[in-house]
Parts: C-alpha cells; sequence; structure tokens
C-alpha cells in the first residue's frame, strides 16, 4: 500500500510540473498573441533610436490592433543572438542581419525604404581631396558586422588601391560616432552610411563629401515566419499606407525614413558578395 501510494505522489509531482510548464508556455503564446516585438539594429544610440523609432510603433499599434513593444540594444552581438533565437516579431536591421535572417529561415521579406549607398567623408578643412590620398590613413567606419564596415575594403579596391594600401578601419559604435571621429580629426575619413551622413548634416554638423558606394538595399523590415500570412500581410500594408496618407507623412517625417516598398530576397542575394572584406585592415574599436 505504501509503495502504491509513493508511486501515486511521485506520478502526481511529475503532473504538476509538466502542467505548470504548459501553463507556462500557453500564458506566453496568449501573451505574444496580444503584442508584436520589434527590434532595431543598432545603428545609433539606444536613446535616439527610441525617439526616433516611437512613432512608428504607435502607427503600428494603432494599424495592428496589437500592442507593439520597442526593444532597443547597444550590442550586436545581443542582436545577432535574438535573431537567431526568432525572438523579435519585426526587425528593421541592416543588410548583412537581413541575410543572416533570411538564411535561417526564420524571418521573411517585409518591406524597404528605397535604395541607399555609403559615403566616403572627410572634414571640411581636411588637405585630402580624393580617395588616392587616403592610402596608409585612418578611417573611422561603423560596427564591424556591419554591412557598411564590410564593404570598405571592397570599396577602395574598386577605387584602384591596393591591397597593401588599404586604409586602417577603425570600427566606432555607430554611424553618428563615425562621423564625429572625423569631425574632432580623430581619423582622416569616416565611411557611413548615407542616412547616417544625413543625420549629421540635419544636426548641423558639416563634412566633406569625397566618394560614395553604388546605391545597395540597406535598413530592412524583416518579419518573423513564425506569425501568420495573414498578420504579416496587415504589418506591410501599413507601412506601405505611410506614403498615402497626411498621417502618414507625418510619420514618415519623425522617423526620418522615406516611403517604404516591398521588396524580394533576391535584391539581398544580388549584393551579397558586395558586403565582404577580406583582407581588410583593421586597427580596433571605439
Amino acid at each position: 500500500m505504501y509503495r502504491i501510494s509513493k508511486l501515486l505522489l511521485k506520478g502526481l509531482v511529475t503532473f504538476s510540473i509538466l502542467f505548470v510548464a504548459y501553463a507556462a508556455v500557453a500564458g506566453d503564446d496568449r501573451e505574444r498573441d496580444s503584442e508584436l516585438l520589434m527590434g532595431v539594429a543598432p545603428f545609433m544610440s539606444p536613446e535616439a533610436l527610441f525617439k526616433r523609432l516611437s512613432p512608428l510603433r504607435d502607427y503600428l499599434r494603432d494599424e495592428t490592433k496589437r500592442d507593439v513593444v520597442l526593444e532597443l540594444s547597444r550590442n550586436v552581438n545581443k542582436l545577432i543572438e535574438r535573431t537567431d533565437s526568432q525572438h523579435y516579431d519585426i526587425l528593421l536591421t541592416g543588410p548583412t542581419f537581413v541575410l543572416r535572417a533570411f538564411d535561417s529561415g526564420l524571418y521573411l521579406p517585409g518591406v524597404i525604404p528605397d535604395l541607399t549607398t555609403a559615403v566616403l567623408i572627410v572634414g571640411l578643412s581636411s588637405p585630402i581631396q580624393s580617395i588616392e590620398q587616403l592610402k596608409g590613413k585612418k578611417i573611422a567606419v561603423p560596427p564591424s558586422k556591419g554591412a557598411v564596415a564590410k564593404m570598405a575594403s571592397s570599396f577602395f579596391r574598386s577605387k584602384g588601391i591596393g591591397d597593401n594600401d588599404l586604409p586602417q578601419s577603425i570600427n566606432y559604435a555607430g554611424h553618428n560616432a563615425a562621423f564625429m571621429a572625423v569631425i574632432n580629426g580623430d581619423v582622416d575619413a569616416a565611411f557611413i552610411a548615407e542616412y547616417g551622413y544625413h543625420d549629421a548634416l540635419s544636426n548641423g554638423d558639416s563634412a566633406k563629401e569625397i566618394g560614395r558606394t553604388k546605391p545597395f538595399p540597406g535598413i530592412g523590415m524583416i518579419i518573423s515566419s513564425r506569425l501568420s500570412t495573414e498578420v504579416r500581410e496587415k504589418i506591410i500594408n501599413a507601412m506601405l499606407r505611410l506614403s498615402e496618407s497626411p498621417q502618414g507623412a507625418v510619420v514618415l517625417k519623425k522617423i526620418s525614413f522615406p516611403p517604404f516598398r516591398r521588396y524580394s530576397i533576391q535584391e539581398y542575394e544580388d549584393v551579397r558578395n558586395y558586403f565582404t572584406n577580406i583582407g581588410s585592415t583593421s586597427s580596433g574599436k571605439k
């Protein structure tokens, strides 16, 4: 009798543990059904990104009838880790991370703004007038795992700079930080995304452009494959409607983005080889 009671008790304990675990998972699913978690690559400081993208969060909340939570991070590695675990429902991120997400099969295309470029700039008073003069010099670039930093070497090679003369790339926390490095005279030039350059100019800072890349797909919105087609389409159509109403135009102005459009995975595949930096020289991080 004692042995039967002991087995019964053990079974009840096991059942209770499984039930609690199931309830926790079910509760999490219900919570995720009522909200959308939107991540953003750290191309600016979290504080700046929160201020810039909060209007988009509010707009998507109204359009999807779901709570949209904006999650930001200073750490690129943390962004990669969370993307790889399909942590986000919606993610605004750069092309190298878009390609990585597509390769995983965990995310599907959403929308992108128009094609972008990377810009090579020097200070207004800099004696450097041409790309040729940057041989062996120091240039500021964004974080090493991002598309623009990976493009730097390919860009200089395309302009006739040999591997032995490539500039030394110093990675900064973001495009704005790289821009300020050249303004402050810490480096000889900066190679940053076009939007980072425009943001700096709009803040009253000045620099001199001496080169730029060919257009390529930049920041893109990818959407978790976990979401239903209905929900994904609702998000995509809401983004497309931003250019179709006065309310949407206000949101686009606040978030400093041009109108969005649909895109295909192939658009990123076509430029995959562009985002390589084999043979680049790097001298550290800032």
